[in-house]
């Protein structure tokens, strides 16, 4: 545990980032994500990374152990009762639960059958940058309906023809997103891969 220049308490989980988090990425789609996600639909990744910041949290504060905050955010999630105190913030703040999602979609398809052994997350980043969902310059609008949808992980199989992804778009060129969206992604027929440790290291 380490002091910051103000005298608290601070630490840090150091984390996976060589894919994508939880099952979407853009504005809108990652709110949506967040709701279903404190309803108890939630993701195997994102469920680790969140819990295990509610257990940093416990340890820091000296309210419980990592384990023991771990496990209650674990509980509490997969309950649902987490999503009732989300929505009455959003509605506290003037905002709506609601939000609106882009109507062009298309679907991702495995080129080939195999282990995923590699996803470049930062080239997903800039796809969704391209989609109109983040800001080249500081002036640029964003478009918040637009994303991506992930099926599939590092250390999965999948078959040939397999849906990985889905892209949410509002304009462009949906096969140069489609090119884009699958070098992100390395499929070996031979080499067998884990799914990586997401919590790396804890710092508190």
């Amino acid at each position: 545990m380490s002091l910051s220049s103000t005298g608290k308490k601070a630490g840090a989980l150091i984390t996976e980032m060589n894919q994508p988090l939880g099952r979407y990425a853009g504005n809108a789609l990652e709110v949506k994500e967040s709701i279903d996600a404190l309803s108890g639909d939630i993701s195997k990744d994102l469920l680790e990374v969140t819990s295990s910041l509610v257990g940093a949290l416990f340890e820091l504060t000296g309210y419980g152990s990592f384990k023991d905050g771990k496990k209650r955010a674990t509980e509490i999630i997969l309950s649902g009762k987490a999503v009732e105190r989300f929505i009455r913030w959003i509605e506290y703040l003037g905002g709506a639960p609601s939000v609106k999602v882009a109507e062009k979609k298309m679907e991702v398809r495995a080129p080939v059958s195999g282990y995923i052994t590699h996803i470049n997350g930062e080239q997903l980043g800039y796809l969704v940058i391209e989609l109109g969902g983040g800001r080249r310059r500081a002036l640029d609008k964003i478009d918040y309906s637009v994303g991506l949808r992930f099926f599939k992980k590092i250390g999965d199989y999948v078959e040939e023809g397999e849906p990985i992804g889905e892209i949410y778009y509002s304009r462009g060129n949906p096969e140069k997103f489609l090119e884009k969206f699958l070098s992100a992604y390395i499929i070996s027929e031979k080499e067998k891969v884990t799914a990586p440790t997401l919590v790396k290291k804890k710092i508190i």
